[in-house]
């Protein structure tokens, strides 16, 4: 694999904005390999700050507060004012209203008309 070849490979892993692979300096690479370490840190911590949630969901932090506000999000207040939550609560949260896929849609109506026929 020659040196381009890693330039475009370090590209499509660290830059989804579509940027030729010219463009990533050693400095961005960096950045965005910090950032990847972060995300990892994250995945192993049992409880979050909002800051951090923000980072492991994609979602802005005022959505998240608006969430914990509304208490549609269980959330945690140990001194009153930081706000925390429970990652693997979070993660239960963010699965919840499963749209199921064309190919279990089948499945289940298939298996329906199976019953009906015994």
């Amino acid at each position: 694999m020659t040196n381009h070849d890693h330039n475009i490979q370090a590209d499509s892993i660290f830059d989804h904005d579509n940027n030729s692979a010219e463009s990533l300096t050693k400095s961005n690479l960096l950045t965005k390999i910090e950032e990847k370490l972060n995300l990892l840190a994250i995945c192993n911590k049992t409880v979050l700050t909002l800051e951090e949630a923000a980072l492991y969901t994609g979602f802005k932090i005022s959505y998240l507060y608006k969430l914990t506000s509304t208490q549609e999000l269980g959330h945690f207040k140990p001194n009153g004012k930081c706000v925390f939550v429970d990652r693997i609560e979070l993660e239960a949260w963010l699965k919840r209203h499963r749209v199921r896929s064309h190919n279990e849609i089948a499945a289940k109506a298939s298996g329906d008309v199976l019953m009906r026929g015994k």
